[in-house]
Order: structure tokens, then sequence, then C-alpha cells
């Protein structure tokens, strides 16, 4: 795929994003209310991340590995992409504390995250 090609294709997929985004917005969407609420209401936003408990992390995690692998994206063959993603999955699961929590999810019991 040639370059002009790739921009093209990224130019189309930000188009189509920012036009579901907008979308959202307009139609004053609950996804849209929950999204504002959780930035605009701290208590909330604690409380949902206690709700969430192990999965608080790895979506933040993945949130972050996304916004690395859609910035190499543009840069990288498909081949390329495709090893940069199952690195970051890898890096992201390979944390300690990840998998306490996830073993306390499952046994139903409170995670305690040290930062290992």
């Amino acid at each position: 795929m040639s370059r002009r090609a790739r921009w093209s294709l990224v130019i189309v997929i930000a188009g189509l994003f920012i036009g579901g985004c907008a979308w959202l917005v307009w139609t004053n969407a609950p996804i849209y209310q929950v999204l504002v609420r959780l930035y605009v209401d701290k208590i909330y936003l604690k409380r949902m991340l206690r709700e969430w408990g192990v999965l608080a992390p790895v979506i933040f995690i993945a949130l972050q590995a996304l916004q690395i692998l859609t910035g190499q994206s543009i840069e990288n063959s498909l081949s390329d992409h495709l090893q940069l993603e199952r690195h970051g999955i890898a890096d992201s699961m390979g944390t300690e504390d990840l998998r306490s929590g996830v073993q306390a999810f499952f046994a139903g019991e409170k995670p305690e995250f040290e930062g290992r």
C-alpha cells in the first residue's frame, strides 16, 4: 500500500470517527452522557473505578497501548504493526499486579495493587 493510500485511509477513518462522535453528542446518546459524567463528577469516577475492580487498570492500559499503536500504524506495514500489537498486549498483561488482581477477581476477593 502506498503512502498516499495509507494517508487516505487514515483520513477516512478519522473522519468516520469524528462524525460518529459528533453524532453521539448531537443525539445526546447515553454513552456520551456517561463519559461526560465520568469527566465532570470525580466522586462518580472513583465509584466506577472501584466497581470495575481489576478491569479499571486494564482499560487504561489498553487505551495507552491503542494510542501508541495508532501513532505507529501510519509508518509501519501490516506485519510490522501486528508485531507491535502482539508485543504491546504481552507487555500490558505481564505485570504482577494484573495477575494478582485477576486472581482476586475470580476468587471474589478485593484486589490489592502494589505497583508491581
